[in-house]
């Protein structure tokens, strides 16, 4: 059994093979806590310690990468996908987060829906779309609450210095990124009166 470095942009890790078959692969940092340094025989290697280790290791980081913001489903399987781990550990930390209220889709699609409508620029059907990409199902992506108005309303103030000088532009713009004639005529007119 032995370890070779292995590069994944950000992180390196290191994979534990013996007969050359992938056994899985561990972090730096658990390597330190093994106290393995390079003078180590590797063939006296616990591997049910290395194991827990690893997977408490790993559970610290998905805890410290989803506590900094709120993240989607996709997301953070992309982020443990990066990480080259063995599925059935994946599968184990995304029930742990879930356990723990750390990842939450209704949770992630409320922020998100609140971004884009604090933004503006995006009707709500587009909204339900992009977080349908993000693997956040359909029910929850269309119980959020959202106004296109509001989402005009704050395009337009972000916009104000455009929509002083060329009116026209700016609402054939809000109408190419798919708002109803109606929420838009109802907004302009009342700027314009």
């Amino acid at each position: 059994m032995f370890f070779f470095k292995e590069r994944t942009f950000p992180i390196k890790r290191y994979l534990l093979k013996k007969e050359e078959k992938i056994l899985f692969s561990v972090s730096k940092a658990t390597l330190k806590e093994m106290a393995y340094h390079s003078d180590v025989d590797y063939h006296q290697v616990d591997i049910d310690c290395l194991e827990k280790i690893e997977k408490d290791h790993l559970l610290g980081e998905a805890l410290k990468y989803l506590s900094m913001a709120e993240r989607s489903p996709m997301a953070f399987s992309q982020w443990l996908n990066n990480r080259s781990i063995p599925t059935s550990w994946c599968d184990l930390l995304i029930q742990t987060v879930i356990s723990k209220k750390f990842l939450s889709e209704a949770r992630f699609a409320v922020v998100y829906a609140n971004n884009c409508e604090s933004r503006g620029g995006k009707p709500r059907w587009l909204v339900v779309n992009e977080l349908e990409n993000k693997k956040v199902s359909r029910a929850i992506a269309e119980e959020i609450e959202y106004s296109d108005t509001k989402s005009v309303k704050n395009y337009l103030k972000r916009n104000r210095f455009k929509f002083e000088k060329n009116q026209p532009k700016v609402i054939d713009n809000l109408y190419k990124r798919g708002f109803s004639s109606e929420v838009v005529r109802a907004v302009t007119q009342d700027l314009l009166l």
